[in-house]
């Protein structure tokens, strides 16, 4: 999805300061490689090396379509090394203030 990586703000935030994002995926040993995180990923970020690799190309915008699509729950949010729901949820939590946040100052 080129233009979430160009044109809208938050994905190239995403794209920009991925490196610096405390937020990451994570592949855990539990993956059975079926693949299916990379059939679902709009960003070319879960290609076969990069899951061999257990770690995301850096075109992932942890929109986390990867991580709904793994039926073995291999696939999560990290933050500073800690996993969990709770951590799921915090991102999530982000995300809809900083969408709002954007979305305040295009009407400005």
């Amino acid at each position: 999805m080129v233009h979430c990586l160009t044109w809208c703000p938050i994905g190239i935030l995403a794209t920009l300061f991925g490196k610096f994002n405390p937020f990451r995926i994570r592949i855990d040993s539990k993956c059975d490689k079926c693949w299916a995180c990379g059939n679902f990923c709009r960003y070319d970020a879960l290609s076969k090396k990069n899951i061999e690799l257990k770690i995301p190309a850096s075109s992932c915008t942890l929109c986390g379509d990867c991580v709904n699509s793994c039926h073995a729950n291999s696939i999560s949010y990290t933050f500073l090394g800690f996993r969990g729901a709770k951590i799921k949820n915090a991102f999530i939590i982000l995300i809809v203030i900083m969408h709002s946040v954007f979305l305040a100052c295009a009407r400005i």
